[in-house]
């Protein structure tokens, strides 16, 4: 069986199958074709390995509603690999998109930050990313459950970088911080209580998802206590929900916080940018 062949199997054999999915299948499955333009390249090529197992993955896939990269146990963030498993989210673009914002900020400014934190770090792809890119920085890793804080710590190893790793509630540790950091940066909690999740987010930690008070407990609660946990000259970066923007604008101006809002590769409201002056 060619590539092409097992291609259009599959279109023919499961239901409203998406090209994609295929493509992210075939990646996985295959030793040789590892991206779309090598799979074109290789398109009237015999596939090596068995149809019969890409067959049954993408059949788990949809029948089960299980996340392709729960199934593989693996993400790519940043152009990095990275272990997932159930217990922590799967890295989104949104996120990626946060931290390139971050690193192309810093090489142009030239201004390295040596101390910092990932706040709500589940698998770790945001402060392994940047100690990746900043070799000579001091991060750190705070995370309240202690099976998402293993997956991190797998993703160091795997991404052979020294992490310090901090298992604490992000509660808990706004009100007694242990120290103060130069660069903050955290995908926290944020979708509304009543936001009604997809079948295949459903099988993501919903801890890691939702927030009280419109989704913006969180957020709220860290922009309140910045000062306690930025240096001064420090920068906090947070990730906040498609429709939060007017909602938590309202509430920086209230607190007379000066701040920067970025949009995402949607063109969409999505990160805020403070500096501790």
């Amino acid at each position: 069986m060619t590539y092409l062949q097992l291609i259009n199997y599959l279109k023919e054999n499961i239901n409203n199958i998406e090209s994609h999915v295929i493509d992210f299948a075939i990646f996985f499955f295959s030793n040789k074709v590892k991206d779309k333009s090598n799979l074109i390249i290789n398109l009237n090529n015999e596939i090596d390995f068995n149809y019969k197992k890409i067959y049954k993955f993408l059949i788990k896939h949809y029948t089960k509603k299980i996340p392709l990269e729960y199934l593989t146990n693996e993400s790519f963030f940043c152009n990095n690999k990275f272990y997932i498993n159930k217990n922590v989210l799967i890295p989104r673009k949104e996120t990626e998109e946060m931290v390139n914002y971050l690193i192309n900020d810093i090489n142009e400014k030239n201004k390295i930050y040596n101390n910092v934190l990932d706040l709500c770090s589940g698998s770790g792809c945001i402060g392994i990313t940047y100690k990746k890119s900043f070799d000579n920085s001091n991060v750190y890793l705070l995370e309240k459950s202690k099976k998402a804080l293993n997956v991190s710590k797998k993703n160091s190893k795997l991404n052979n970088v020294k992490i310090n790793f901090v298992h604490d509630d992000i509660i808990n540790f706004l009100k007694s911080p242990f120290k103060k950091f130069d660069l903050i940066i955290s995908n926290p909690p944020y979708v509304n209580e009543n936001y009604k999740l997809d079948e295949y987010c459903l099988k993501e930690p919903k801890k890691a998802f939702f927030a009280p008070d419109n989704g913006l407990f969180y957020i709220k609660k860290i922009i309140d206590k910045y000062d306690d946990i930025l240096n001064k000259n420090g920068l906090l970066i947070i990730e906040f929900g498609y429709d939060q923007s007017e909602l938590l604008q309202l509430y920086l101006k209230s607190k007379k916080i000066n701040f920067t809002i970025k949009k995402d590769l949607y063109n969409i409201d999505r990160y805020i940018f403070i500096e501790n002056k």
